[in-house]
């Protein structure tokens, strides 16, 4: 076996591009699992850190436990850790970690005194809380209560929990295409090294090697490749995950504030090692199998002419006339080529159809999640928007600092179209949009249209059938802050001034009729004496939306009278919502991009190796066509084409496939989100150019690298 490993180890060194480049196809298998693995733990993570800021740190929660019960704790092998607080709160209602009072000892004297266990196996959390309840039974003859941190225990796996089983369905459909593209890559580069060295091994088959020893060989040369590609593979792999993790926390500070955490914390557990280093052993292993099984089974004097690779039926290479006739001699030899090397061509088409099937369908569902978000805030004008009740409260807000702009609307009820009142220079702006006269205190401005559904298909039509000049007859709704019937309502009479089919500004997205007056109108008054309910919207354009939240619900707190609280008080920060949205689409444009250009590199490490490597072994054919009168032209023909039917052939597969997985995103999210279905043209085009560039870039460079060597010293050259 000595002389077997010196000749694999020779022949490592001798062949060092492919060597490198196999040993990056499985470098990036390996660090791309290692990264979804470890990102997936690191989410787990971040989803247990917000269940213990939100609800607390403890499995479980034992309520009143007497004192000379309490060391049945401490006697509980399965007991991890243990805390103790009081519950400032009816523990029969909704109460969150915010409410627990932690103290350095048991206090007994609370109502509500609590012992927060942690389990060392949490798995176990029933039959360790049974014993626990039975010996505090057994101890004072009572029974207490225990509280269970449910959402803990769903990140932690213990409990079923949606989020946790989609993520982790998605983190193996991932590593299950990783794992199914790399076996590709790796074989195709074994099945050439077997090529390769198909001469060497019938000279040793000749002096005695078994089909074992061959075998061994192969074998061997995987197991070397394995573990450069593991180590390798590992250091990127914890290196992405770490600057992932800096560019979730990044795009993502805003989403943990309100739960005082401070973003995801890296974890990467040894299990995900153990998994994806087994996984990377069998990938390479099943690669190298089928090379090896070749190896040890060709016969010595085959090997030795070298026609075990070119076995062909005459008929099967048969050209076509259009080619011979556009593209020459050289055509006719790069079709006969491709189809005499149908397995190298097949691998290197079907690593092109992955990357453009995949890139094409998750271009198009991040083009659907862009059009859902401008969907939600395309036509939002504001940044902030407040619901109050209370008029100081408006007072004080439009005397606030840093404000751009601000609309103040207050609703008055009818039994058909609304009133709205805008503030003066929100209804000037409004009756310039319309074109309609500014005059505070006669001017009403109809807007009679609305959205009307017709099956997924939303339609903008007029929904009233008066307009400008007509006198209408309105009801207004009697109702005040405590009460509101819509049966019992008084009539009045409005005289339209102008009809429009535009929304005031801050109203872009209500797609309903209304009438729009100013807060001067003559007409206000009578309304307000039947529709007495206060109710304000105050719409804020800012570029320091955070900061003016803060200080409206400052205002809130202070206008807030000591005998009751104002529940319709409210302030929405829109710009925040745009912001956290906008950034969990880049995030999940990076996560899914991330993943093509992985999956790609993969992909044309593949097809690097295959074609050249296939260009290289060819090299004596080139230079014999050479030498036997072949131009330039023609030899350039020859490689065009090649390059050509590759590109075609995959983008003839891909593109459909990956058209079809676009279709099936949009029925999935139709259910809930209907736009209509968008061909992925932008996607297609782009995949097109790629393939094009691709290929040739890569044939170009083989050709090149060929065309240096002597014709004569190819000739002569026996590939040994």
């Amino acid at each position: 076996m000595g002389i077997i490993v010196q000749l694999t180890t020779n022949s490592i060194k001798e062949n060092k591009k492919r060597t490198i480049v196999t040993i990056i196809g499985v470098a990036l298998s390996c660090a791309l699992m290692i990264a979804v693995g470890g990102m997936f733990a690191s989410f787990q993570q971040m989803m247990k850190d917000f269940a213990i800021s939100r609800y607390g740190d403890y499995h479980d929660m034992y309520i009143n436990v007497p004192d000379d019960a309490l060391h049945c704790f401490s006697d509980e092998s399965g007991v991890k850790s243990i805390s103790y607080g009081v519950i400032n709160a009816d523990i029969n209602e909704y109460f969150d970690a915010t409410m627990i009072e932690k103290t350095d000892g048991y206090n007994a004297d609370a109502e509500y005194s609590a012992v927060m266990v942690y389990y060392k196996n949490p798995q176990q959390y029933m039959e360790i809380r049974e014993r626990l309840v039975a010996n505090i039974k057994n101890e004072t003859n009572e029974k207490v209560k225990v509280i269970t941190n449910s959402e803990l225990l769903r990140y932690e796996g213990i409990m079923g929990d949606t989020t946790l089983t989609t993520v982790l369905s998605l983190a193996g459909i991932v590593i299950a295409i990783i794992v199914f593209t790399s076996i590709f890559v790796i074989r195709n580069s074994f099945s050439i090294s077997a090529s390769e060295r198909t001469r060497e091994f019938g000279m040793l088959r000749s002096i005695g090697a078994t089909s074992f020893q061959i075998r061994s060989a192969m074998y061997f040369e995987a197991l070397i490749i394995a573990i450069a590609g593991i180590i390798l593979g590992t250091v990127v792999g914890i290196i992405a995950i770490l600057c992932l993790v800096q560019i979730v926390n990044a795009l993502t500070t805003e989403l943990f504030i309100a739960d005082d955490m401070n973003g995801i914390r890296v974890v990467i557990p040894f299990w995900i090692f153990a998994i994806v280093y087994v996984l990377t052993f069998v990938v390479v292993f099943l690669s190298c199998r089928s090379s090896a099984r070749r190896a040890a089974k060709i016969s010595p004097i085959e090997a030795l002419r070298g026609v075990y690779d070119t076995k062909v039926k005459n008929k099967k290479l048969k050209t076509s006339k259009l080619i011979q006739k556009y593209f020459g001699i050289g055509g006719v030899i790069a079709d006969k080529n491709l189809r005499r090397s149908r397995k190298k061509y097949r691998t290197t088409v079907i690593s092109l159809i992955v990357s453009i099937a995949t890139f094409v369908g998750l271009a198009s569902f991040l083009n659907y999640g862009k059009r859902a978000i401008e969907m939600e805030y395309g036509g939002v004008s504001y940044d902030i928007q407040v619901v109050t009740a209370n008029e100081q409260n408006v007072s004080d807000i439009t005397a606030l600092s840093g404000i751009d702009k601000l609309t103040v609307v207050r609703t008055i009820a009818t039994d058909k179209i609304d009133i709205f009142v805008l503030d003066k220079d929100s209804f000037a702006e409004y009756a310039k949009q319309a074109g309609a006269k500014v005059d505070y205190e006669n001017t009403v401005i109809l807007n009679g249209y609305a959205d009307e559904q017709y099956g997924s298909k939303h339609i903008i039509k007029s929904v009233v059938d008066y307009g400008a000049s007509d006198t209408v007859k309105i009801n207004v709704i009697h109702a005040d802050n405590e009460s509101y019937d819509p049966d019992e309502k008084t009539e009045y009479e409005i005289t339209i001034s102008k009809s429009t089919d535009k929304w005031p500004e801050v109203f872009n997205n209500y797609y309903s009729p209304m009438f729009v007056v100013s807060e001067d109108y003559h007409g206000i008054e009578k309304f307000e004496q039947t529709y007495q309910r206060k109710n304000y919207q105050v719409f804020i354009n800012t570029n320091k939306s955070n900061d003016v939240e803060e200080r409206i619900k400052n205002i809130f707190d202070k206008n807030r009278p000591d005998d009751g609280v104002y529940y319709s008080d409210m302030v929405h920060n829109v710009a925040q919502e745009r912001r956290i949205m906008n950034n969990l689409m880049l995030l999940i444009s990076i996560f899914l991009y991330g993943f093509i250009v992985v999956i790609t590199l993969i992909g044309v490490t593949n097809i690097f190796n295959t074609i050249t490597t296939n260009v290289m072994l060819r090299s004596k054919e080139f230079a014999m066509l050479k030498s036997v009168g072949m131009t330039e032209k023609e030899f350039n023909n020859m490689i065009r084409l090649e390059s050509v039917l590759y590109s075609l052939k995959s983008l003839l597969i891909g593109l459909p496939i990956g058209i079809l997985i676009s279709f099936i995103i949009y029925k999935a999210l139709a259910n809930s989100i209907d736009f209509g279905y968008v061909f992925p043209w932008r996607a297609v085009l782009v995949a097109i150019a790629a393939v094009v560039l691709l290929v040739s870039i890569i044939m170009n460079y083989s050709v090149k690298q060929v065309s240096k060597q002597n014709i004569i010293e190819t000739i002569r050259n026996d590939n040994i």
